[in-house]
């Protein structure tokens, strides 16, 4: 069984010129990519009716935009193989009203990646690659 350590890479991915520079260390690092997981976000409690842009532009750009552009840059990688897999990540908050969490902009970032990951998997397909979202339900995540 092979092992590979983690590899780190700090970037703000909402950048199209970061998104790539990611993917790119990926394919030196291993030579090809086989399965992509986009399993990154953030998260904010916020009211809608006191949300200033600023929160709404942040939360889409990181949550919704940055999973397109790592997946456009994967994909790049994966039509000359014509074989691939994308695994995005969006809890069931892209899918119900988590009351009384004040996020209306998470949500809408989330129930976004669930409909950009059937979009590509109908669009993509053609080449091979398939796309899935994964909706895991609440999880602790500090205490």
């Amino acid at each position: 069984m092979l092992y590979y350590e983690p590899l780190l890479v700090k970037a703000d991915i909402s950048r199209k010129d970061q998104a790539e520079q990611v993917v790119q260390k990926i394919i030196d690092e291993f030579s090809e990519i086989n399965i992509l997981v986009n399993s990154h976000g953030i998260s904010q409690w916020v009211e809608a009716e006191v949300m200033i842009e600023e929160d709404w532009d942040k939360m889409i750009d990181v949550n919704l935009k940055g999973v397109f552009l790592i997946c456009q840059a994967g994909w790049k990688h994966m039509i000359p193989r014509r074989k691939g897999k994308i695994i995005n990540i969006a809890p069931m908050s892209g899918t119900i009203v988590n009351r009384p969490q004040p996020q209306s902009h998470y949500n809408t970032s989330k129930a976004g990646i669930i409909m950009l990951t059937k979009f590509l998997a109908s669009e993509w397909s053609k080449y091979n690659i398939n796309l899935n979202c994964i909706s895991p339900g609440y999880v602790l995540t500090f205490l």
